[in-house]
């Protein structure tokens, strides 16, 4: 990836309510030459609502949003939609969460992108989307963390498909994920990840596994 100058604007208003947050968002960026890679110039327009509440002895978190993206050429512009949303319970010692997020299209030819962001870990570890297809996202998952014995587990479920839909198909496929880590002392943490993406047989996307397995240490 190359290094890119440019001129942004970040503008990011908020409001705490009992127990909720409401924020309203505009974030401009704009590459200080035409057509310089990863990204155009792009404006982002949003609102989003989180909270929490406790429910028995468990705490529910939840987040809605809605966010509307323009991209602007020299002699076209396009747009798409953005949305997600998701509720999680909390325990002592797991969490649970089931979601969805929608990536929009303009007609097959352009989908909301973030290229400030860090893209690993969100819509899957196999890192299958790392750029957004043109023909949008569509991400309905469940997930689910506890800790056993010293160590936090999880495990990941994820349903793709495309939010417009070429030569009428749509299903993009599935993926599958795990996760291990162990303390083994104060200093130094175990890890272990593993993905299994199953691609649809119509889609544009290959069968994927991957692992990963890091040692961090801290000082």
């Amino acid at each position: 990836m190359a290094d890119v100058d440019s001129h942004d604007l970040l503008v990011n208003l908020s409001h705490r309510f009992a127990g909720s947050k409401l924020t309203g968002y505009y974030y401009q960026l704009k590459p200080d030459a035409a057509g310089a890679a990863p990204m155009q110039n792009l404006f982002s327009t949003g609102i989003q609502f989180t909270g929490q509440t406790r429910w028995q002895n468990m705490e529910v978190d939840y987040l809605l949003e809605g966010a509307k993206q323009e991209e602007r050429r020299a002699a076209t512009t396009h747009s798409a939609s953005y949305a997600q949303a998701w509720a999680g319970v909390h325990s002592d010692s797991s969490v649970a969460r089931v979601g969805y997020e929608r990536m929009g299209s303009d007609n097959g030819e352009f989908a909301p992108t973030f290229p400030a962001g860090a893209h690993h870990l969100v819509n899957g570890y196999a890192d299958k989307f790392l750029t957004t297809p043109r023909e949008g996202l569509v991400d309905k998952y469940v997930l689910l963390t506890t800790s056993l014995w010293g160590a936090e587990l999880g495990l990941d479920y994820h349903d793709f498909d495309t939010a417009f839909a070429r030569d009428g198909n749509s299903s993009i496929g599935s993926e599958l994920d795990a996760h291990v880590s162990v303390q083994l002392s104060k200093r130094y943490q175990l890890g272990l990840k593993l993905a299994d993406f199953h691609s649809d047989n119509l889609s544009n996307f290959d069968d994927t596994n991957k692992s990963w397995l890091w040692v961090t240490a801290s000082f």
